[in-house]
């Protein structure tokens, strides 16, 4: 393997090897370390650091492997450098065009859209200001939000091919009114509805503290304190426990619900009772990392 080091890049330059030999005194003008191998008709520079020898291609001083290159093989080397410069470069692209594309919002979110209004009469409404990007099944990318009961929230989002189309959509749908609803248009925001959804995960789950000591826990206790926790949610009405979770070195138990209501009746009616002479600390999940 060949490789430029630091020290390498300051070496003095030699001259070309036709002025060399054309003037072969000219190597007594030359530093010290310079030599000139004949035989593999190349300048050599040899160094506290090892032995160099020069790339007339890629002018530069390459540290000398298990022989000094010919011809062929330095044109190789310069090969091979132009090949990782291409394919650095042709990365670097990639890189940039993905980053674009990441920062590249061709979506609007609606508010204000009224009760009745349906995908179809979403695509005829937002069209009229640029195509509508489709999905795998062919259908336009436009989506209406319900709750977890089904009920509309009078939100919606509509997904363009072009960039510009949210601009237009904007300047032209934004304060005016659909089918008698002021709506409100602005572009979409994922990272904003991500954390939304995180948080109406987080929303349903509850963290319990301090309900068994660590040096006791075993699969036996973790199942009588799974039984003891079903029975007494059940006693509350609370039936719809989805997932009991143990973080043996943090202390903490985490429970999962379907619904909003089931936590909050648990926050309420567990925290800072006492288990097996244990007083629980209960308290909402905001994302914590246990172990």
């Amino acid at each position: 393997m060949h490789r430029e080091t630091s020290q390498s890049m300051s070496f003095p330059k030699p001259p070309p090897i036709a002025q060399y030999k054309k003037d072969p005194s000219i190597l007594k003008t030359l530093d010290s370390r310079i030599s000139f191998d004949k035989e593999a008709n190349q300048w050599i520079l040899t160094d506290t650091t090892g032995e160099y020898q020069f790339n007339n291609i890629l002018e530069k001083w390459i540290k000398i492997g298990k022989h000094v290159l010919n011809d062929e093989e330095i044109e190789e080397e310069a090969n091979k450098e132009e090949i990782k410069r291409i394919k650095k470069q042709k990365l670097e692209e990639i890189k940039n065009r993905i980053n674009e594309f990441k920062n590249r919002n061709t979506s609007v979110f609606i508010t204000g859209l009224p009760n009745d209004i349906t995908e179809e009469e979403m695509v005829e409404i937002f069209g009229k200001y640029g195509t509508i990007l489709k999905d795998k099944t062919g259908d336009s990318r436009v989506k209406l939000y319900y709750n977890d009961k089904g009920v509309f929230k009078n939100e919606g989002l509509v997904i363009f091919e072009n960039q510009s189309s949210v601009s237009l959509s904007i300047q032209m749908l934004d304060g005016t009114e659909i089918k008698g609803s002021k709506v409100k248009i602005e572009p979409a925001d994922f990272k904003q509805q991500k954390d939304s959804a995180k948080a109406k995960i987080f929303s349903k789950i509850v963290v319990i503290e301090n309900m068994f000591r660590k040096e006791e826990l075993n699969e036996d206790l973790k199942k009588d304190i799974e039984e003891d926790l079903y029975q007494e949610c059940s006693k509350h009405k609370i039936e719809d426990i989805l997932k009991i979770a143990f973080f043996e070195n943090d202390k903490v138990i985490t429970i999962k619900f379907k619904s909003v209501d089931s936590m909050e009746k648990v926050l309420k009616t567990f925290n800072d009772r006492f288990y097996d002479g244990l007083k629980l600390k209960v308290a909402k999940f905001n994302g914590e990392k246990y172990t």
